[in-house]
């Protein structure tokens, strides 16, 4: 999914790391959080789930929820354990449940100069559920390690790899995120800050597909007051593979990087 425990309250959320249309689209929010433990939670309604490979699931529209449980303050090494679901509206039918144990830490830091920013390494791995047998009968499990950087652009890495009953040195899809975050007003208390984005990714037998798999140019409208952030996203999916299609989808999402902060907040507003 994906992964939160990058920093992407992604937490930027660990589903920052699968990479569905809930936690891929949000902006990055507020990690500065000195506690050890907290929970984290993002919902998103989107006109249909696209996975990490740009395959579409159903027609949509979808709602998809994101819950994390976040042990560390933010600053070096955390432990996520993150519940993503995608609810299809047209089926009535949740499609996907996805399960997450995420381990994630800071590992360097460039304090001068035009790249100064924050490099980011983790390890998940994620039990893939699907209730309504859409996406098949059985369990997928992957494991997938991650590297961001986070500095003037952002800049994320990620490896999913297929398991199965033995292990093989392929079975990858490799993902590639650039985005840069401009904040561009104070509104309402809060920040108003516009992310675009591009997203490819390439298969290497990752279910029984190979190759280049999209480009996918995006844009992101946030507002983040403390500890809420609520925004809109529009992607354009440009397939350069024959399985995959060229389409535009888009969604609205509601995220708290702390839920005890979060409804302190409303209790003091």
């Amino acid at each position: 999914m994906v992964a939160l425990a990058l920093g992407t309250g992604m937490a930027f959320a660990p589903n920052v790391a699968k990479g569905q249309t809930a936690s891929a689209q949000a902006a990055p929010l507020a990690t500065n959080s000195v506690e050890m433990v907290n929970a984290s939670m993002t919902t998103t309604f989107a006109t249909r789930y696209v996975k990490a490979g740009g395959g579409a699931v159903g027609e949509g529209p979808v709602n998809q929820n994101t819950f994390d449980v976040n042990l560390g303050n933010g600053q070096g090494l955390m432990l996520t354990g993150t519940v993503w679901t995608d609810y299809n509206f047209g089926t009535e039918k949740t499609d996907e449940v996805d399960l997450d144990a995420t381990v994630s830490d800071k590992f360097a830091f460039i304090g001068n100069g035009p790249f100064k920013g924050t490099l980011t390494t983790s390890l998940a791995f994620q039990d893939w559920k699907y209730p309504s047998g859409l996406e098949g009968s059985h369990d997928d499990y992957v494991l997938l390690p991650t590297i961001a950087y986070n500095g003037p652009v952002t800049l994320k890495l990620m490896d999913y790899h297929l398991l199965d009953d033995h292990w093989s040195w392929d079975r990858n899809m490799v993902r590639v995120d650039l985005s840069k975050t401009f904040d561009v007003a104070k509104l309402w208390g809060g920040t108003l800050s516009v992310t675009p984005g591009i997203r490819t990714a390439y298969n290497d037998n990752f279910g029984k597909c190979n190759g280049y798999r999209y480009v996918a140019p995006s844009i992101t409208v946030a507002w983040t007051r403390g500890a809420w952030t609520v925004s809109g996203f529009l992607r354009h999916q440009s397939s350069v593979s024959e399985v995959v299609k060229t389409f535009d989808y888009y969604g609205i999402s509601v995220s708290i990087s702390d839920l005890g902060k979060g409804f302190r907040q409303l209790l003091r507003e």
